[in-house]
């Protein structure tokens, strides 16, 4: 039997009567793929945002083909086991996202995603709090007061800061960082 194909066995999809195609094994979960996709896209929705973050957060740290693994399970962030096996356990410790604008933030960004190092936080909140950022409220109130006290240039302000000449311009005229006096 060894290379040689096989007529896969047929059922009828539970729901629609559509023909349903039992895998190798025999296995078949008694509905078409079109049935099946709707039925997980219901269960997903049923489960909330939170259900999705918390998938995504699985898949961004154990599975090597995303393209956003380098920057979580390829540089030791894991997910820790309570959660890595129950989403109700996630959604226990996590709560409801406050709304639609608050995503997962790890509060400590070489840490696990853990109780003690998640919280929700909105996309600002999220990306300064990133690996890349490099001001803080401390340098964004220092940058301010050089321009406003020593009269800096915008391309000085970016230079001795390191960041670029827009971004220094949107920090002092409050396009950027406006909460921080």
């Amino acid at each position: 039997m060894c290379g040689q194909w096989r007529k896969p066995k047929v059922t009828t999809c539970s729901i629609c009567g559509d023909p349903a195609v039992m895998s190798d094994n025999g296995y078949s979960s008694g509905y078409c793929r079109q049935c099946n996709s709707d039925r997980n896209k219901e269960f997903i929705a049923s489960k909330g945002p939170e259900y999705r973050v918390w998938r995504s957060m699985i898949k961004r740290c154990e599975q090597r083909k995303r393209p956003e693994y380098p920057r979580y399970g390829g540089r030791g962030v894991s997910v820790c086991q309570s959660w890595r096996k129950s989403f109700d356990i996630f959604l226990t410790d996590m709560g409801r996202r406050p709304s639609a604008q608050h995503q997962i933030d790890r509060i400590d960004n070489d840490g696990n995603y853990e109780p003690s190092n998640c919280r929700w936080a909105t996309q600002v909140q999220n990306m300064r709090n990133s690996t890349v950022t490099k001001m803080t409220p401390r340098t964004v109130v220092l940058l301010r007061c050089e321009r406003e006290r020593n009269g800096a240039t915008y391309e000085e302000l970016a230079k001795k800061f390191g960041i670029g000449r827009q971004q220094a311009w949107n920090i002092v005229n409050r396009k950027a960082w406006n909460d921080i006096q």
